[in-house]
């Protein structure tokens, strides 16, 4: 017989790529951001992962977060691989952080979310610097940075009370609830 979790982290990681799927879709769009006029949107892949790898790692497996993010890094022009090897360097730093956050309050989790991808823009910053290819502009990448970290609530709360992604306490977190 079908093991029941199974289904569902299959049914999860095809859910965080249509999610991936529609903000590149979404980014691709021309929404009048010629010439910098608007502002950026936020990192939706980042903040999924941020928050599946704190909750249900299991759910966003580096080779599938390493492929969604290199295929966003083709379809959005940046430079290849680099901001997925950074999304999966970070990836695997908060799975490591899973006990802590059980432990923590949610403003705790939040500001170490804002450090951590604060952290990661300045990374791809200073990789592109040091091979001399074209750097984003420092006001867009705070903008980011600030528009991501604002929306990191709103992701959790999704995933959490909407998706059902929460944190395994001691119990199976994938067995039915009857509250």
């Amino acid at each position: 017989m079908a093991d029941p979790r199974a289904g569902r982290r299959v049914a999860c990681r095809l859910l965080f790529l249509g999610i991936v799927a529609a903000e590149v879709f979404f980014r691709l769009l021309p929404l009048g951001e010629a010439g910098g006029a608007r502002m950026p949107g936020p990192d939706i892949m980042f903040a999924t992962v941020a928050a599946w790898s704190f909750r249900r790692p299991e759910y966003v497996p580096a080779a599938l977060v390493a492929t969604a993010a290199l295929v966003s890094d083709f379809l959005l022009m940046r430079p290849p691989g680099l901001w997925a090897a950074i999304l999966v360097l970070a990836s695997a730093y908060l799975k490591t952080q899973r006990r802590w956050v059980r432990e923590a309050s949610f403003l705790a989790e939040w500001a170490r979310f804002g450090i951590l991808f604060m952290t990661a823009l300045l990374a791809r910053q200073a990789a592109l610097w040091v091979t001399f290819s074209d750097v984003p502009d420092p006001g867009r990448v705070l903008a980011l940075g600030a528009a991501t970290v604002a929306v990191y609530p709103l992701v959790v709360l999704v995933s959490t009370m909407v998706l059902g992604i929460r944190t395994t306490g001691g119990g199976d977190a994938d067995a039915p609830r009857l509250a």
